[in-house]
Order: C-alpha cells, then sequence, then structure tokens
C-alpha cells in the first residue's frame, strides 16, 4: 500500500499531505493548550474530529483514485473555507485574524 501511495503522489501531493498533518497536530496541540469556555471548547473539539475525519475520507479517496487527485483537491480547497469559517464564526478571538486566514488560504490555493 504505501508502495502505490509513493507511485500516485508528486512531490506537491506530500507537500500537501505534510501540511494537512502539520494542521491536525496544531490543532491537536492548540486544543489542548488554550482555554475556552465549556460551550466553545465542546464545539471546537466537534469542529476539529469532523476535520480529521474530512481529512482521513480526502486521503483515502486520493490513494484509491489518484487520477482524480486534482478534483479532489478542489472540493478540499472549498471544505477547508468551511472550516475556517467555522473557527472564526464561533470562536470569536480569530475575528481579528479572519483576513491573515483568508491570505494564507489563497496563497495555499495558488499552488494548485
Amino acid at each position: 500500500m504505501l508502495k502505490k501511495i509513493k507511485s500516485s503522489f508528486s512531490e506537491v501531493d506530500i507537500f500537501f499531505l505534510h501540511l494537512r498533518l502539520i494542521t491536525i497536530l496544531g490543532g491537536a496541540i492548540w486544543i489542548a493548550v488554550v482555554s475556552l469556555d465549556a460551550g466553545k471548547s465542546q464545539l471546537i473539539k466537534q469542529i476539529f474530529i469532523a476535520f480529521v475525519l474530512y481529512s482521513a475520507i480526502l486521503y483515502s479517496f486520493i490513494i484509491e483514485f489518484p487520477s482524480l487527485i486534482r478534483k479532489f483537491y478542489i472540493i478540499a480547497i472549498t471544505l477547508d473555507m468551511f472550516f475556517i469559517y467555522g473557527l472564526v464564526r464561533y470562536i470569536g478571538e480569530l475575528r481579528q485574524r479572519w483576513e491573515e486566514i483568508k491570505k494564507l488560504q489563497t496563497a495555499i490555493s495558488y499552488v494548485f
């Protein structure tokens, strides 16, 4: 299976996989370190779990259907924006960061 993954991924694809894994690791650390009220904390954990599950499903489809990888990336960009919106919408402390988040997402998306 590892051989199948390596053969179907380009260098850029591996970069995006690493970027997603780093995002998941960073999110887990952030959830563990930042203190939020109970309601926000529960909501963020649910959004995070949904993101992890969605990422696992996304990469399982990419591995299974490597010829459709670019289409999966387009879907991923759209869904990632919904996750970013959820974070910004439900966690008030991030509202001032929305412009920076949009710029980062645009820069990442430009590679596609």
